[in-house]
C-alpha cells in the first residue's frame, strides 16, 4: 500500500490498478488495524489529484463499509471522517456531508478519538459557510467546535475555524469581528499577519478562500483580488476537496466582475476563468447540486463578461432554479442580485432589475447577511412583500431574464 502513493506521481493508470489489486488482497486475505483508513487515504489521493471521483468514491465506500464491521473504533471514526469529507462531497449535497461529519464528531468525542473529532469539526465548520444554512446557526455550530478544540493543543486547526467565524461575523455586519474570538488580536489584519507566519499552510488557505468569498459577496472587488492572490497561493499547497472547487467558482465570478475594466490583464483573467470553468464542468456532471449551481453561476458571469448575453441569461435562470431546488439560499440570493445587475447594466431595464434586487434583499435577509442588507438598503421591499422565494417555474424565470 505504501508504494501506491509513490506510483501515483508517475502513472495514474498504474495507480488505479495497484489500488484495485490492494483492495482485492485486503478482501481476500484479511486486514490489520489501519488497513481501511489507509485505503480511504489512497482513494482520497485518487480523487483529489487524479480527478477520478466516481472510481475513488467506490473504493472509499468499500473502506467505509469494512471499517464499520472489522475496524477498531478509532479507525471507524477516521474512515467516517475521510469518506464524507473528501469523497462523498463530490456527489452528495453539502448539507448532508456536514451532517455526517457532525455525527462523526460526536462519535469520535465519545470514544476519545481526538484526531478524528478535530478533523471532522474542522471540515464541517469550514465547509459550512458554503452550505446556505442560516448564518446564526453556523455561528453557533462553529463556536461549539471551537470550544472543543480549546481543550486540545492544535493552533492550526483552531485558527482555520477562526477564519470561518470571521467570515460569518463579517457577513452578519459585526464590527471588530476578530476581537470577538481572539484575545491576542484586535483586528483582522493582526490575525492575518499571524496566520502568514504559521508553520502550517492550512489556516491561511482557509482564510484566503473565506476572505475572497466574503469580499466578492459584499462587492469589494478590489480587496477581493488581493484575497484571490492569498487563496491561490495557499490552496495550491493544501488540496482541500470542496475548498478547491469553491475557490475556482468564486475566483471566476470575481474576475468576471472586473473583467471589462481589467485592461492589459484581460488575457490572464480570461485564461484563469476558462481554467476554473473546465475544472467545475467535470464535477457539475456528477454533482447532486452544489457544484452544478456554482458552475452555472460562474458560466453565466463569464458569458456576461464576454458579451454572450443570451447564453448568460439561460445560465442565470438554470442556476437560480437549481439553487432553489437544493435550498442553497445564499446562491439563489446571489443569482437574483446578478440578474438584477444583468438587466440594469447589460440590458438597460431598470424597472425589471429592481424586482430581482428586492428578491435578493429578502433572500439575504433570510440567510442572515446583515452586511449585505446595508448595501442593498435602497431595494428593501415594502411591508407585506413575499419572503424572497422564487416561483417554481423555470419557464417563468426564463421569460423574465431573457
Amino acid at each position: 500500500m505504501v508504494l501506491t502513493a509513490n506510483a501515483y506521481f508517475y502513472n495514474d493508470r498504474l495507480v488505479t490498478m495497484m489500488i484495485l489489486n490492494s483492495c482485492q488482497r485486503l478482501l481476500n486475505e484479511g486486514v490489520v488495524d489501519g488497513s481501511w483508513s489507509a485505503l480511504g487515504v489512497y482513494a482520497t489521493i485518487l480523487a483529489g489529484r487524479g480527478g477520478m471521483y466516481s472510481e475513488a468514491l467506490a473504493i472509499g465506500e468499500i473502506a467505509f463499509k469494512k471499517s464499520q464491521t472489522s475496524g477498531s473504533p478509532t479507525e471507524k471514526a477516521l474512515v467516517a471522517f475521510m469518506v464524507p469529507a473528501f469523497l462523498r462531497v463530490w456527489t452528495q449535497p453539502l448539507r448532508s456531508i456536514i451532517g455526517m461529519l457532525e455525527e462523526n464528531f460526536e462519535y469520535a468525542k465519545e470514544i476519545g478519538a481526538t484526531a478524528a473529532a478535530m478533523s471532522s469539526a474542522l471540515i464541517a465548520g469550514s465547509y459550512s459557510i458554503f452550505s446556505g444554512e442560516s448564518l446564526d446557526l453556523l455561528d453557533n455550530r462553529i463556536h461549539a467546535f471551537l470550544k472543543y478544540m480549546g481543550h486540545h493543543n492544535s493552533q492550526a486547526l483552531h485558527d482555520s475555524l477562526l477564519s470561518s467565524l470571521l467570515a460569518i461575523s463579517t457577513l452578519r455586519g459585526e464590527t471588530a469581528a476578530a476581537g470577538r474570538f481572539s484575545t491576542a488580536e484586535r483586528s483582522e489584519e493582526e490575525f492575518a499577519e499571524r496566520l502568514a507566519l504559521s508553520s502550517s499552510p492550512n489556516p491561511m488557505a482557509w482564510y484566503g478562500l473565506h476572505r475572497m468569498w466574503v469580499d466578492y459577496t459584499l462587492g469589494d472587488y478590489e480587496r477581493g483580488l488581493e484575497s484571490l492572490e492569498i487563496s491561490r497561493s495557499f490552496l495550491s499547497a493544501v488540496p482541500f476537496a470542496y475548498g478547491v472547487m469553491a475557490h475556482h467558482a468564486y475566483a471566476t465570478m470575481l474576475l468576471a466582475a472586473v473583467y471589462k475594466k481589467a485592461g492589459w490583464k484581460k488575457l490572464r483573467y480570461r485564461r484563469e476563468m476558462k481554467d476554473g470553468l473546465r475544472r467545475l464542468r467535470k464535477l457539475a456532471s456528477i454533482s447532486s447540486g452544489d457544484f452544478l449551481v456554482m458552475y452555472l453561476m460562474a458560466t453565466a458571469e463569464y458569458d456576461r463578461a464576454c458579451g454572450k448575453l443570451d447564453s448568460a441569461a439561460d445560465d442565470f435562470v438554470e442556476a437560480i432554479v437549481t439553487a432553489r431546488q437544493y435550498n442553497l439560499i445564499h446562491l439563489e440570493a446571489l443569482g437574483e442580485e446578478l440578474v438584477g445587475k444583468f438587466k440594469r447594466d447589460e440590458l438597460g431595464i431598470e424597472e425589471e432589475s429592481r424586482v430581482h434586487f428586492e428578491r435578493a434583499y429578502l433572500l439575504y435577509q433570510k440567510w442572515g447577511a446583515r452586511a449585505k442588507l446595508a448595501l442593498l438598503k435602497d431595494y428593501a421591499p415594502k411591508e407585506g412583500a413575499s419572503d424572497g422565494s422564487s416561483d417554481s417555474s423555470g419557464e417563468y424565470e426564463l421569460d423574465r431574464v431573457a
